[in-house]
């Protein structure tokens, strides 16, 4: 569930905050630099327009894809921004720090350092994701919870798709007849991410599956928001509404039917029957 904008996808996994904190930099350097063009000589003026161009076509870029996931571009980014930062200050005698400055040391030390923790942690992670992978297509659900268990830490809770790792447990358990086991890590799968269609469906087809309808009802209208178009998810709507006796409801959501016209049909005739047996 990748959106194709990198701004959105640090909203929604990051907040606000993390936007600025990703965004800011970035324009500050660029606007320093189109400031900057007033100052420079005819040489540096060309080759600060070059920089800022690749700066811009790369933020235009992340309107529609996701530059940032790849290493080669944030790598040719990072030189862009290096070389119109220093092209910026190159005229500029006033300086608030220098490299030998102590306190900036320290700081660019403790931000490297903590740099370096959170990149092995991902790391550390995305290997235990490629096993909990492979596992997944062996059906080998004890090791899938192992390796899913290993993949989560501080600074990690997702999956590349933002599927929570306690999905992929609760699957596990699921396949296993683990069943409250099984219902406990898609509630906590919910709670991490639930806005994502994969961790509503399925708390949501967990608590059909026991027959708390009262409970799956919500949860797939709230999926069918998140998803409109997606028919499966009106069926089951139908199908929970039926159960719970709302069979008005549960035609009107089985008007929204366009292309399964077949199932459809054996859906409203279900709900039919459910009405007669109700009014016997």
């Amino acid at each position: 569930m990748q959106p194709h904008n990198d701004y959105i996808w640090i909203v929604c996994e990051l907040g606000i905050i993390g936007l600025l904190l990703f965004g800011l930099p970035v324009w500050l350097i660029f606007f320093g630099g189109a400031k900057s063009l007033v100052q420079l000589n005819d040489d540096d003026k060309i080759k600060m327009l070059c920089f800022l161009a690749a700066i811009a076509g790369w933020a235009a870029i992340s309107l529609f894809d996701f530059p940032k996931e790849r290493t080669e571009l944030l790598l040719f980014t990072a030189v862009f921004l290096g070389f119109s930062m220093g092209l910026t200050g190159a005229d500029n005698s006033k300086s608030y720090f220098t490299l030998t400055d102590k306190n900036f040391k320290y700081i660019v030390t403790v931000l490297l350092l903590f740099n370096i923790l959170i990149g092995f942690k991902r790391m550390s992670s995305d290997m235990h994701v490629a096993s909990m992978n492979k596992y997944r297509n062996n059906q080998n659900h004890e090791l899938v919870i192992q390796e899913a268990e290993k993949a989560k830490n501080f600074f990690v809770e997702t999956d590349p798709l933002t599927n929570p790792f306690e999905l992929y447990q609760a699957i596990a358990y699921e396949a296993q007849g683990k069943s409250n086991l099984a219902i406990d890590y898609f509630e906590k799968a919910y709670e991490i991410n639930p806005y994502l269609y994969t961790t509503i469906n399925n708390l949501a087809g967990a608590y059909v599956k026991r027959e708390q309808y009262e409970k799956a009802l919500p949860l797939f209208i709230k999926a069918h928001h998140v998803y409109p178009e997606l028919e499966t998810g009106i069926f089951n709507l139908s199908y929970t509404s039926t159960k719970l006796g709302l069979y008005d409801q549960s035609e009107q959501w089985l008007k929204l039917i366009r292309k399964d016209i077949k199932k459809r049909d054996l859906y409203l005739r279900k709900n039919e029957e459910q009405r007669a047996q109700k009014g016997k």
